[in-house]
Formats: structure tokens, sequence, C-alpha cells
């Protein structure tokens, strides 16, 4: 009943136990998923930030190269992102075949067919307002998603609408527009309408020039084609260009130390809690096998000597007995009267000290007058057993003064006078010593006997309390285990310690060591 009692409260244990590391794991995943949602939206936000920053530097810069390419002598900074230029005029002329020699085949050839197709500057001018990036005709349409796009746009027209060259306000503003892989700026002659000037780009300068403003918040930025008319917010306003921002440059969010040491000492505190109370708990469990034990090991010392005074009191009131043997009787009755005394008192001495209501009186005095008075107790407890007592006190040890507690260190020796006579009862010689040893300011008392001794795996079993079964208690000598734990607590109550020596020979030897102060 004790085992399965016993496994059923660790059932109980464990399921408490997992219900909580369950709760606890699933708050943590809670917390490391809004925590990496929280990273990540910071991350989008600051690569927004980033791009949105970037966008508005490559434009600013557009602004001022589409002002200086948009002049009759543009900058000499300026003038190295131009390959050629060339005037598309109505009127057959041999200066465009010859200016557009090198320009890949696509673009001579669209520009071709628009000659071909009898197209003047005006019908060009409307096509590139119809297909291109016109942000009059694209209002409508990017409005209401990219009005930052729109703003960005109006750096080009306020930089032209400030700038001393810039055309007529009906004229069309200079253009970029993609013709096959190539990119041409195109603008109204504002001295020849019926002219088209058109400005050839090294887009591969273009766009270095432009990612090299926006290197240390976007390294790994790039700009690549954006053809016809698009809603994407990342195309530039001032050229047709799409910007890639790439991966995010250096330190990204990192998970919050705060949350991180939270989680941490939560699972800290919980991993500790669990431990306390599986300890608390096996100890609990243990202790309530202990006592159990201890309870039926004490009912079958108390059912002995009982049964004893109940079968003898019968027979000597009944006249059962004859009168050569009443004696007999009298003396085990005595007897067993010493030893359910001597348990109780062992159990109540226990009680008082587990309650730390014992009473420290200590006196001053030599070994000697201390333990002379026990020796009569000593050896009627011994003689029961057919043992007798040698105990000398005219060594300098014995008679070295010490402040000890009288009744502690009787109740100590009795125990160890008690238990040589239950164990030590027809060992050869058949005595018990009592010896007292000088040490370096310690004084120990030695309990010698010559029985059958203890096992090593035994010696540190014997100091626990309620050690004896009732198995253990009905199949050994008479004890419930109680008096050599009672004993060491109070010889360490004490200020010493009681332990279990070592011999060469057969026998046992406990050592009870007591401070000089």
């Amino acid at each position: 009943m004790k085992v399965r009692n016993g496994a059923l409260a660790w059932v109980a244990f464990a399921i408490c136990a997992v219900v909580i590391l369950l709760a606890m794991s699933w708050q943590t995943t809670r917390a490391i998923r809004a925590e990496r949602d929280r990273i990540a939206a910071e991350g989008r936000a600051d690569l927004q930030e980033r791009m949105r920053l970037a966008l508005w530097r490559m434009d600013s810069l557009g602004a001022v190269t589409v002002v200086s390419l948009n002049r009759p002598q543009p900058e000499a900074a300026d003038l190295v992102l131009v390959r050629r230029s060339f005037v598309w005029s109505a009127q057959p002329s041999e200066e465009l075949p010859k200016v557009l020699e090198n320009v890949p085949g696509g673009c001579l050839a669209v520009l071709a067919k628009l000659r071909t197709d009898g197209k003047s500057p005006a019908e060009l001018e409307n096509l590139i307002r119809e297909n291109n990036l016109n942000r009059a005709s694209m209002t409508q349409q990017k409005a209401a998603s990219n009005l930052e796009w729109l703003s960005r746009g109006k750096i080009i027209d306020n930089a032209l609408s400030r700038d001393p060259f810039a055309q007529e306000e009906e004229s069309v503003a200079p253009r970029a527009i993609w013709i096959g892989s190539e990119l041409f700026l195109f603008k109204v002659d504002p001295y020849s309408p019926a002219s088209l000037r058109g400005t050839w780009l090294d887009v591969g300068l273009l766009k270095n020039r432009l990612l090299r403003e926006v290197r240390d918040i976007l390294p790994g930025a790039d700009l690549v084609p954006a053809q016809g008319i698009s809603d994407d917010g990342l195309v530039l306003a001032s050229f047709p260009l799409r910007l890639q921002p790439g991966s995010l440059p250096g330190e990204r969010p990192t998970f919050s130390a705060p949350i991180a040491i939270s989680l941490a000492v939560g699972w800290l505190a919980v991993v500790l809690a669990i431990l306390a109370a599986t300890v608390l708990a096996a100890m609990i469990i243990r202790l309530s096998e202990r006592r159990a034990s201890f309870v039926s090991a004490v009912t079958h010392e108390l059912r002995t000597p009982l049964t004893t005074f109940r079968l003898y009191s019968e027979m000597l009131a009944n006249r059962a007995v004859k009168p050569e043997k009443q004696d007999t009787y009298l003396k085990v009755l005595s007897r067993e009267a010493d030893r359910l005394s001597h348990l109780v008192e062992n159990v109540l001495a226990f009680s008082r000290i587990e309650r730390r209501c014992i009473r420290k009186v200590k006196d001053s005095q030599p070994i000697a007058e201390v333990l002379e008075p026990m020796r009569e107790r000593f050896e009627a407890r011994l003689a029961s057993a057919n043992l007798t007592l040698r105990m000398e006190l005219q060594s300098r040890a014995a008679l070295r003064k010490i402040r000890l507690d009288t009744a502690s260190l009787e109740h100590i020796l009795f125990n160890l006078i008690d238990n040589a006579a239950k164990y030590a009862a027809g060992s050869d010689p058949a005595e018990v010593e009592l010896r007292v040893q000088e040490g370096r300011r310690k004084i120990r008392i030695l309990a010698i006997d010559h029985g059958p001794g203890i096992a090593d795996s035994e010696k540190r079993r014997i100091f626990r309390a309620f050690h004896k079964s009732a198995r253990q208690a009905a199949e050994s000598s008479p004890g419930v285990g109680l008096g050599l734990a009672l004993s060491r607590r109070l010889a360490r109550a004490m200020g010493g310690d009681l332990t279990c020596g070592t011999r060469r020979v057969s026998g046992s030897c406990f050592v009870l060591t007591l401070p000089v102060h």
C-alpha cells in the first residue's frame, strides 16, 4: 500500500510539473513569436525608411542632372553621361543616321520606323507623353498610391522652372525613355519647335552616379530599367529606373535583452521551483515512509512487553507460579518495564529535539565524576545480557574538566550500552569497555564491544532515524532504530559528534567526541 500511495503521489506530481512546463513553453513560444514579429516589423520599417531616403537622394541628384543636360552647354561632370546628342527634324536629314551609327540595332530600328512612318517631332512628343514617364498622364493612375513619387517628380519641375535656360511653359519637359536597352533624353527644342532634341545617355555611368549617393544606407542596392507606365513607388521620378534595395546593411534589430532576460529568469525560476518541489516531495514521501515504518516497528516493540506483562501478571494473580519462581517472573517484568521505559524515553527525547525544545544545561566538571554515577545503571543493563563493564577513569583525560550536559551524555552512553547488550551478548570476551582519550582541543569517549560488528555499508544507515521496518524489528534484536540517531543529535547539540569507528578485530567501536571549551 505504501508503494502504491508513493507511486500515485509521484504520478500526480509529474502531471503537475508537465502542465507547468507546457504552460511555460506556450508562453515562451508566444513571447518569442511576438518578439520575432516586432523584429521583422522594425526591419521592414527600417528598410522602407532607407529606401525612401535613397529615392529622395537619387531623385535630387537626377533632377540636377536633368537640369544640367537641358542646358545648351551641360556641366563637364554631366557631359560625361552623354554618348551622343542629335536633333530629330521633320525634314530629311543625314545627321541622325550618322549620329546613331553606334546605337544598338533595336534602337535605330525604332527611330527609323518613326521617321519612315512620317512622325513629326510634335507627334513624337505626343508619343512620349502617352507611353513614357509623363507625370501629367500618370496622375490619375498613381496619385492614390504614389503621392511621394509625384512629390519627388516636382523636384525636376521646380528645378527646371528656376533654370534660366528652361523651356516655355507650354513645352514638354525633358523626358527620359527607353528605346530597346538604351536610355534617351528627349525634349522639344525651344528655339525650333519643329525639332526634337535627343541625348543618348550612358546608362552604366548614370546608374553608378546615382547609386554612389546611397551606398552608405543601401550598399547592396541596384537600379534596373522601368519600362512604360508603372504604379511602383520604387521607380525614380527623374529617370525610368527602379530601385532594388538588396539586403539590409550592418546591424539589424536583435532579440530584445529584457525579453531574453525575463524568459531566462522565468525558466530558471520554474526549473528551480520544480527541482525544489521534487526534493521536498521526495523528502516528505521518504519521511512519511520512515515514520510509517517507525510506527509499525514501535507497535511491534510495544506488543512484546505488553504481552509479557499481561501473561505474567495474570499468572501471578492466579497463583499459577510456584513461590520459588516468582522472583524470576518479577525480574522479567522489571526488565520488560525498563525496556518499555527506555523506548518511550528515546521517542520523547527525539520528539523534543525535532521541536527544538531541548534544554542545554552544561556543567563544568571532570569526566570521571560524570561517568562514575552512571556505572551502576550501565552494569545492570549489561548484566541482563551476561556482559560486564570495564571503565577506567583514572587516566589524565578522564580527570580533565569540560562543560557538558550530563543528562544528554548519560542518554547517549546508555543507548550505546543498550545496543552492546542487544548485539554483543555471548561475545568473547564478554565485556564492554568505556575508554576516555584526550585529543587536540577535544575529548573522545569510546564504547567498545566484541560482538559481530557492523558492516561498512551499514555504518551510515544506522544513524538515520526510523531506519528499521517492522520486519527488521521482528527479525533482529529488539529496537526501532532510533537510539543512534537520537544519540548523534544529542552529541551535535553539545557541539560534538558521534561516529562509528573501524576496528581491526571483531566487534564495534563508537566514538563520542566532545569539544573542550
